[in-house]
């Protein structure tokens, strides 16, 4: 809602398997820009027929980032700018490497919840269209490492920041196999597809 207020020329459409947080949001807020909308459905099922100009999110749970880059990708979407967490959640896992920190039990907890979701299949993270022969993404990627040894990088990638950029660079190296120019920085992705001008504007105004 807050993207809508900022874009008011553009019409803003909000999505989720589940809509109790967006009636809750709504509740509280009393308020809704006109430009905006909200859309149930998962984003393992998206309606291809939309085709927006850009596909923006923030904190996408392991394979759901995935799910929403293949929508982005499929529609040919010209951008994609999204943030990525819970990398151990890709290739259908739930489980880690046990460390002694508090992220690490922090974690630990939140992917007990997360097993509860994926026995259930009722579409929240996990899908068999993302399970570990889905990873490496890339082509480059599977040049150089199996799916076991991707899930074992999944497992070892809540406090380790190498892991985490091995798995986001692998699906930087996918984006751009689909035609994108890629900016990342500690998990933020900016995308755009090749020959657009706007990434080679933003590339400039960073270097000056």
């Amino acid at each position: 809602m807050y993207l809508a207020g900022d874009l008011p020329s553009y019409e803003v459409i909000g999505t989720d398997i589940d809509s109790r947080w967006h009636t809750f949001y709504r509740r509280v807020c009393k308020r809704s820009p006109g430009n905006f909308r909200f859309a149930k459905e998962s984003v393992f099922e998206p309606d291809l027929e939309r085709t927006p100009a850009a596909v923006v999110f923030f904190g996408a749970c392991g394979s759901v980032s995935d799910g929403a880059i293949d929508y982005g990708v499929e529609i040919e979407s010209p951008f994609l700018i999204f943030r990525t967490c819970c990398h151990e959640n890709i290739c259908g896992n739930a489980e880690i490497v046990k460390k002694w920190s508090w992220i690490n039990r922090y974690f630990a907890m939140k992917n007990w919840q997360f097993s509860r979701y994926r026995k259930r299949d009722d579409g929240f993270y996990f899908t068999e269209r993302y399970d570990r022969g889905a990873y490496p993404r890339s082509e480059a990627g599977r040049d150089l490492a199996d799916s076991e040894t991707f899930l074992e990088v999944a497992r070892n990638a809540v406090d380790s920041d190498i892991c985490i950029n091995i798995i986001d660079l692998d699906r930087v190296l996918y984006l751009q196999e689909q035609g994108y120019d890629v900016m990342y920085r500690d998990e933020v992705f900016f995308a755009c597809r090749q020959g657009n001008v706007v990434l080679d504007s933003v590339r400039r105004n960073n270097a000056s």
